[in-house]
């Protein structure tokens, strides 16, 4: 395979990282935060049903969240009650969803760009396809690890600083939070690091010769 072809497949493989698994992802992901923050809305009332499978009652005492109540009903029957260990401090939630409202805002402006400027690419037809695809990977590069630092904060938000016991539940002990079971960080920052290795050679490189 000569440069000139090898530059094609590595150009097609990259606008295909971008049109596809990023897209793909940011969607997936901006969904997921979506779904976070529509069932965060339906506790803050007074007492909620959240359909069939879960109830949850939340009653808030100013910047206090002073009881809540949680029942899962799991498979064949399987029942999962969960109480408010200790009163916690509201504006720590307020923080972690505020973070996710940006962020799925963010990823929506993301791919409405995206879809943007691939089209423009694809349609120029100039020969400097690769150089266009691999610097605006470059870019997305920069957004997307932007966003997981972003994602990251808004979960350090809910760390208290009991080192044993998580007061939101009277059952579990105290983790930090780990923003990958929130929402489909990982692959993200797979994408990421799929794309930062074509711009590390095919962007950075030429800058570091003096190309």
């Amino acid at each position: 395979m000569g440069i000139a072809e090898e530059e094609a497949e590595l150009s097609r493989e990259m606008v295909q990282f971008l049109t596809n698994d990023v897209i793909s992802q940011l969607r997936t992901t901006q969904s997921q935060l979506e779904d976070a923050e529509r069932r965060w809305s339906r506790m803050e009332t007074q007492e909620e049903a959240t359909g069939k499978s879960m109830k949850a009652k939340v009653k808030i005492d100013g910047h206090l969240v002073t009881e809540a109540d949680i029942e899962v009903n799991l498979r064949r029957g399987y029942l999962v009650n969960s109480k408010l260990h200790q009163a916690c401090v509201l504006d720590q939630l307020l923080e972690f969803h505020r973070a996710l409202q940006l962020q799925y805002r963010r990823m929506e402006n993301i791919v409405r760009l995206l879809e943007k400027q691939v089209s423009s690419i694809q349609d120029a037809g100039d020969g400097r396809l690769l150089q266009h695809t691999s610097s605006l990977v470059a870019q997305v590069v920069t957004e997307l690890g932007s966003m997981c630092r972003d994602l990251r904060t808004g979960g350090n938000a809910v760390r208290l600083p009991s080192t044993r016991r998580f007061p939101y539940c009277s059952q579990l002990d105290h983790v930090s939070l780990d923003l990958h079971q929130v929402v489909p960080c990982y692959d993200v920052a797979l994408c990421a690091g799929l794309a930062k290795r074509y711009a590390h050679r095919y962007v950075c490189a030429p800058s570091a010769t003096g190309g």
